[in-house]
């Protein structure tokens, strides 16, 4: 495999460029989050509409997974 060659400012650049990608995903990653815990969990709806043995199911299920709320 061929080396690739490019000058210091080229790297630069390149670094540069690649900071303010993580940064967008970062920010990108935040407003995920920050939805994911405004809203009710899937058994939490489930309960609302009635639907108790459903809820009961998932929060058996995510309990045998080691999920944690």
């Amino acid at each position: 495999m061929e080396r690739e060659h490019r000058t210091y400012a080229q790297a630069v650049e390149d670094i540069a460029r690649d900071y303010v990608r993580m940064v967008a995903l970062n920010e990108e990653l935040d407003e995920v989050l920050r939805d994911a815990v405004s809203h009710p969990t899937f058994d939490e709806l489930c309960d609302r509409r009635g639907q108790h043995e459903r809820a009961a199911a998932a929060r058996r299920l995510w309990r045998e997974r080691g999920v944690s709320a």
